[in-house]
C-alpha cells in the first residue's frame, strides 16, 4: 500500500510539472496584427457563437456553382523567433543545448477550391510559401560539443488535385527536409509529383460543412478558434461585425498555470481517483514554470456574420524560465529559459477573388515523380486535404 502511495503521487507530480507546460502550446511581437476595428460592445458568449456560426456558414454552406467554392487564405506580418538555453544534470553528468531560430520575410498564400461540393474530382489546392528561415543549435556536455546551423529558402510552391501532389522546388532547398519524408534521399531543387496516397472519394464529401460531415464542420471549428482561454471574450463592432479575442501578461499566465493544474487535480479526484496532491505540492509545481513580467499573449478573430471569417491573428512574445527539480526523477534535473517573439495575420478571401494556380498539362511531364516506400508511409500523414 505504501509502495502504491509513492507510485501514485511520484507519477502525479510528474504530470504536474508536464501539465505546466502546456501553455506554452497556446502561445507574436507586432501586437497592431491583434487590433480590433473599433471599440467595440462586449456581447454574451452565446450571442457571439451564434453569430461566428453565421459567419462559418459563408463558407461551408453548399455554393451554388464552382466558382463560388473557394477560399484564399493569406498570411502576413509574420516575425518569429525563438531562443532557448537548457541544461540537463543527470547522475552527475550534465549537458547543455542553446537553440535559435528566426524567420525573415515570410509569407504563404494558399487557394483551395471544391471543398463544400459533393464531388471528390472537384478538389484542388494550391499552396506558395516565401522566406528564409535559420536556425543554429549547439549541444554541449557530450564527449565532443555538436553543433549544427543552416538556413532554409522556402520560395516554393504545391499543387494538389485529388490525385497528385505537385511541388515546386526549382528555388529552393527546402527538399533536404521533404526528401526523407518521401524517400531515403535528399531532393535536388527541381520539380516533383507525389501519388496523392489519401484520395478523398465521393461519400467523403464535403470537407468542410455547417453539421457534422467527414471533414471539419462547425463545431470543430469552434472548439479549434476558442479552446484555451478562459479570458476571450465576444464583441460586436457595428455592420454585422463581431470579434474574439483575448490577452494575458505573464502575471495571468502564471495564474492560468496554477487553475489548470487544480482543475486537473479536481476531474481526476471527481472520477474517483484520489490523488494525494496538497496546494502546497500545486504551488510548488506551478513555479516549476514560470512566465518573465514582459510575457504578452494576445488572440483576435474578426469575422462578419454576413460575409464570413475575416481574419485570425496572434502574438506571442514571452519569456518563460522552468526548473523540474527531481520530479520527473530523483536524479535528474531540467531547467533553463525559452524565450519566443513571433506574430502572424491570416486574412481570407472567396469566391471569384481567390487565384488558384494549377499545372498546366503540358507543364506536368517537367515534374519527376517520386515513389514513396512503405516505410514512409506514415511521416507525413496530414499532407492531403
Amino acid at each position: 500500500m505504501v509502495a502504491r502511495r509513492y507510485w501514485i503521487m511520484n507519477k502525479t507530480k510528474k504530470n504536474l510539472f508536464l501539465l505546466t507546460i502546456l501553455p506554452l502550446l497556446l502561445t507574436g511581437c507586432n501586437k497592431s496584427v491583434t487590433k480590433l476595428p473599433n471599440k467595440g460592445t462586449e456581447i454574451s458568449a452565446e450571442e457571439g457563437k451564434a453569430q461566428l456560426k453565421r459567419a462559418y456558414s459563408v463558407d461551408a454552406a453548399p455554393k451554388e456553382d464552382s466558382a463560388s467554392d473557394a477560399i484564399g487564405i493569406s498570411v502576413k506580418d509574420v516575425n518569429f523567433g525563438i531562443s532557448g538555453d537548457i541544461s540537463i544534470s543527470s547522475s552527475g553528468k550534465a549537458t547543455g543545448a542553446k537553440i535559435k531560430e528566426s524567420a525573415s520575410d515570410f509569407g504563404l498564400e494558399i487557394a483551395a477550391k471544391g471543398l463544400t461540393g459533393k464531388k471528390a474530382d472537384d478538389l484542388e489546392l494550391y499552396a506558395r510559401g516565401k522566406g528564409k528561415l535559420s536556425y543554429d543549435v549547439t549541444v554541449s556536455g557530450l564527449t565532443t560539443n555538436v553543433s549544427s546551423s543552416d538556413e532554409i529558402n522556402l520560395d516554393a510552391s504545391r499543387y494538389c488535385d485529388n490525385d497528385n501532389f505537385y511541388f515546386d522546388l526549382s528555388n529552393s532547398n527546402l527538399g533536404k527536409i521533404l526528401g526523407p519524408l518521401f524517400s531515403s534521399t535528399v531532393l535536388d531543387p527541381g520539380k516533383y509529383k507525389v501519388v496523392n496516397p489519401h484520395k478523398v472519394t465521393d461519400d467523403e464529401r464535403p470537407l468542410i460543412s455547417v453539421e457534422d460531415c467527414d471533414g471539419i464542420d462547425y463545431s470543430e471549428f469552434e472548439e479549434f478558434l476558442i479552446n484555451g482561454a478562459d479570458k476571450g471574450v465576444f464583441k460586436s463592432h457595428g455592420h454585422d461585425v463581431y470579434s474574439y479575442s483575448y490577452s494575458y501578461t505573464g502575471a495571468e499566465m502564471n495564474s492560468y498555470i496554477k487553475k489548470s493544474l487544480r482543475n486537473a487535480i479536481d476531474k481526476a479526484n471527481s472520477d474517483g481517483t484520489k490523488i494525494p496532491i496538497t496546494e502546497a505540492d500545486i504551488d510548488k509545481a506551478r513555479k516549476r514554470v514560470s512566465f518573465d513580467d514582459s510575457t504578452e499573449l494576445s488572440f483576435a478573430a474578426i469575422f462578419n456574420s454576413k460575409k464570413g471569417i475575416q481574419s485570425i491573428a496572434s502574438v506571442r512574445n514571452y519569456k518563460v524560465n522552468f526548473d523540474s527539480g527531481t520530479e520527473l526523477d530523483a536524479n535528474t534535473n531540467i531547467q533553463g529559459s525559452l524565450e519566443e517573439k513571433n506574430s502572424y495575420k491570416i486574412e481570407f478571401t472567396r469566391g471569384k477573388d481567390v487565384v488558384l494556380h494549377g499545372v498546366s498539362d503540358s507543364d506536368k511531364a517537367n515534374y519527376k515523380e517520386i515513389t514513396k516506400s512503405d516505410d514512409h508511409d506514415n511521416r507525413f500523414p496530414d499532407i492531403g486535404f
